[in-house]
């Protein structure tokens, strides 16, 4: 299951994502998502989860959080392409 993470500087990299995630278990894919052609920030990212239990404990956890002073918007996603059309994912560690 994929997290999308949602209203993100464009401070924040995927290294970013990846430690405020690992407080709630394994991380196996953080990315933050380009506009098309560029390499700018698109605003948003994705997170995988390694395990069920810990997409839930992510998702109650990051709720309300903050990073580079922009609170986050997160859900579940099972589309992935969806959330990465018109755009591309950054190296992890952006």
């Amino acid at each position: 299951m994929y997290i999308y993470v949602g209203n993100l500087s464009a401070k924040t990299a995927g290294t970013d994502l990846r430690r405020e995630f690992e407080a709630f278990g394994e991380v196996t894919k953080a990315a933050i998502i380009t506009d098309s052609g560029k390499i700018v920030s698109a605003g948003y990212g994705i997170v995988k989860m390694a395990s069920q239990n810990s997409t839930e404990a992510a998702l109650m956890g990051m709720a309300g959080k903050s990073i580079h002073g922009r609170t986050l918007e997160i859900r579940k996603t099972r589309k992935v392409a969806e959330v990465i059309a018109g755009g591309n994912a950054l190296p992890k560690s952006r």
